[in-house]
């Protein structure tokens, strides 16, 4: 009998407990944590009345939660990417629950970054390369970005590439060995960006070519193209650009030099050969900036057949450089081919 009694009260006491539970997630639903509040507010918390081209009541609208609703009726990250697909001009879009009985929505507007040439036409791209726009032509004043055929052009979506078919790019190797998925052009991308506005050059470049990972390549002020080969050692190899490019101690290019910049060439002691030759700055691709081919015409047509320099200039520069580690001093020495 006293061992039935302690049983009975044990049962009693969970049910009572299940009962006292239930109740409380039963408030919970209904009576508490009601949304009293939504709101749009921009990175630093502020509210906002307009978000880039949309107004608050336009995204308030399209996020279909209600006041008076449970605050937890609804998965903030399934109505974060639904507001991202209907307003593409919106870089980053995060539906936040604010106890108890507030729900924001933290919005930071998009502005076109980049461009890219498709087969219908351009895209405009965000700083992180979100699709902003399609359009028949080249939208002005972005830096181009050439690296194939993206898998959307749809505003709104992220631009990626499809993975190659295996054996397509002896280059996608090293993706399928460590098991990733991405496409390499997208890693070589970023991280080239990254390395770009880390030293301070992005802002004056004018075209990145990423098509094959292995000839990596940009163009500086529409004059000087630099190549930069693999990703192996690109801190080493982007150091040595920035050396030329920003003139450092007015030992590396002039603001009128043109030519192509070479850095691709690292050599078997671990040390960078690398040489500025004078002329046209050539990409992997073939393309020429627009000003170097209306002025591929010599005006001078004596001159040119003399083949002799123009006053100042030589033939052909070329500077290489030999560098112990990236913290050390560039220092190079000129050689006349």
């Amino acid at each position: 009998m006293l061992r039935r009694r302690r049983m009975m009260r044990r049962l009693t006491a969970a049910f009572l407990v299940l009962c006292v539970a239930g109740a409380g997630i039963y408030l919970t639903m209904t009576m508490l944590f009601k949304i009293n509040a939504i709101r749009v507010a921009g990175p630093d918390g502020a509210d906002l009345a307009q978000a880039g081209p949309y107004t608050s009541s336009q995204i308030l609208d399209a996020l279909g939660v209600q006041v008076e609703e449970n605050i937890f009726s609804f998965d903030p990250e399934a109505k974060a990417a639904q507001l991202e697909k209907e307003f593409p001009l919106l870089e980053q879009i995060q539906v936040q629950r604010v106890y108890p009985s507030t729900v924001v929505v933290q919005v930071t507007p998009a502005a076109p970054a980049y461009a890219m040439q498709t087969p219908t036409g351009w895209i405009s791209l965000s700083a992180g390369l979100k699709i902003l726009a399609a359009e028949p032509v080249q939208p002005e004043g972005l830096p181009v970005l050439y690296g194939g055929d993206p898998v959307s052009v749809t505003p709104g979506d992220q631009l990626a590439y499809a993975v190659p078919p295996e054996g397509e790019a002896s280059s996608q190797a090293a993706d399928s060995q460590t098991g990733q998925t991405a496409d390499s052009r997208m890693r070589a991308l970023e991280t080239l960006l990254g390395a770009l506005e880390e030293h301070g050059l992005l802002e004056d470049v004018t075209r990145i070519e990423y098509a094959d990972v292995e000839q990596l390549a940009f163009l500086y002020q529409d004059r000087i193209s630099v190549l930069l080969g693999t990703l192996n050692e690109l801190d080493y190899k982007m150091d040595y650009a920035e050396y030329m490019l920003l003139n450092k101690e007015g030992k590396g290019c002039a603001e009128t030099d043109t030519g192509q910049l070479d850095c691709s060439h690292v050599r078997t002691d671990g040390t960078l050969q690398a040489i500025f030759a004078q002329g046209t700055p050539d990409l992997p691709s073939g393309y020429l900036p627009p000003e170097q081919t209306e002025a591929a015409a010599p005006e001078d047509g004596a001159e040119a057949a003399s083949g002799q320099p123009q006053d100042g200039q030589p033939d052909t520069a070329g500077q290489e450089a030999g560098q112990e580690g990236t913290d050390a001093p560039l220092e190079g020495t000129t050689n006349e081919e």
